[in-house]
């Protein structure tokens, strides 16, 4: 065979190779040495052994022990559109819930608006809500820590330390606004609820769900058309600038009390800092700021400080009493630097001199020396008198 005639037979050979459908398991090698190849399968098995996992964990009447303690269980009543996404964090939720306390409806709410995990409402709802579908129904059992706590509802009839039932239906889902393409209206009411939030939850000694929400409050009173790194006379704004400030500031202010109940002193500082900026004469914002430069062993700012409240606010009993307790306070620190100095330095063993009328005579020898000085003096004036008379001392002497 001519070369040529082989060179033919082997590109007619090369052209059958490349047309022949690949096998099964040539494609599956190749597939599975492919990093680019998405592999749906195993995809789809991994979200199987999730549902799978999920299903492990509900017990044979329904229930999922949200947290493996049993202190917060859930129950689907009605199933939600499995095909929508579940609430993340920081979406906006419509809900319909009513608690009941021992088989007895004690609170009813419907159509009511929160924020997934900013803390607005029970805790159990930012545990279980991101849970659902919408649409769904769920029955939520919840220990006293994930509902109203050691203080309760007494207005609804909910007693401290109490578990509550839950009935809990997700009706809409969205994404939340930005703040920045809010209207100036949205703002101030959403910062409200957020404040008027923040003020129950402190009410009820849950400081940190009202600082959670107060930080919320204080980003919803944020203009960026106002530049509050130089000083600002908000009088001098418009209306509902001076109102949107005027909610910041109060904001702060509670943001910063907040704080200091959980001893967060510099954080409280930096929200006090941004209340003097715009007020620098804030009574509250002074006075906060005073307790915390004294519980941070700051004394004698804290002084400088409650001098000023009492210079400018001279009806604050407070600032009054702080000042004359710290005044007091700093008195008898210096007294102990000073003795202390001393010990150390070795002069409180050096006894001080007395003077020559406190020398080591007996009382009756003193009242010797002193009768003696008195009658030596009696003796020289008698004795002038006397060299007068017989003009023995000279004029000027006699004048």
């Amino acid at each position: 065979m001519s070369s040529e005639e082989t060179e033919m037979v082997l590109t007619d050979r090369i052209q059958e190779i490349k047309e022949e459908p690949a096998s099964e398991s040539d494609l599956k090698e190749e597939e599975e040495n492919d990093p680019l190849v998405w592999k749906k399968d195993e995809k789809a098995g991994e979200e199987e052994e999730e549902v799978e996992e999920v299903k492990d964990d509900i017990d044979s009447e329904g229930w999922l022990d949200v947290l493996g303690s049993g202190r917060l269980r859930k129950r689907t009543v009605v199933e939600g559109d499995t095909s929508a996404a579940k609430p993340r964090n920081g979406q906006v939720v419509r809900i319909h819930k009513k608690v009941a306390f021992q088989d007895r409806l004690a609170l009813e709410d419907r159509d009511a608006e929160l924020v997934v995990s900013e803390g607005e409402d029970m805790r159990c709802l930012d545990l279980v809500l991101p849970l659902m579908h919408p649409g769904e129904v769920a029955e939520v059992i919840a220990d006293p820590d994930f509902a109203y706590g050691s203080v309760g509802l007494e207005e609804s009839g909910i007693p401290a330390n109490a578990a509550v039932t839950v009935t809990l239906e997700l009706v809409a889902v969205q994404d939340s606004e930005s703040v920045e393409d809010m209207s100036l209206e949205h703002r101030m009411s959403l910062g409200r609820r957020k404040k008027d939030r923040g003020n129950f939850w402190y009410s009820r000694g849950e400081f940190t769900q009202a600082i959670q929400n107060y930080r919320k409050a204080t980003d919803l009173f944020d203009d960026p058309d106002l530049d509050l790194n130089v000083p600002v006379d908000r009088f001098e704004l418009p209306e509902e600038k001076q109102e949107l400030l005027g909610e910041r500031i109060k904001a702060f202010n509670n943001l910063a009390q907040g704080q200091m109940k959980i001893e967060a002193w510099d954080a409280a500082l930096a929200a006090l800092g941004n209340v003097l900026k715009v007020e620098p004469n804030n009574e509250k914002a002074l006075y906060r700021k005073a307790k915390v430069y004294e519980e941070k062993g700051r004394s004698d700012e804290c002084l400088g400080l409650l001098r000023r409240i009492t210079r400018l606010y001279p009806e604050n009993k407070s600032s009054r009493a702080d000042l004359a307790r710290m005044t007091a306070k700093q008195r008898r620190s210096k007294e102990q630097e000073f003795r202390m100095s001393k010990r150390m330095l070795g002069l409180d063993k050096v006894q001080p001199k007395k003077p020559w009328w406190r020398s080591g005579l007996s009382r009756g020898a003193g009242l010797y020396v002193g009768m003696a000085a008195v009658g030596a003096l009696a003796g020289a004036a008698a004795a002038v008198y006397k060299f007068r008379e017989m003009g023995d001392l000279p004029t000027s002497a006699a004048a």
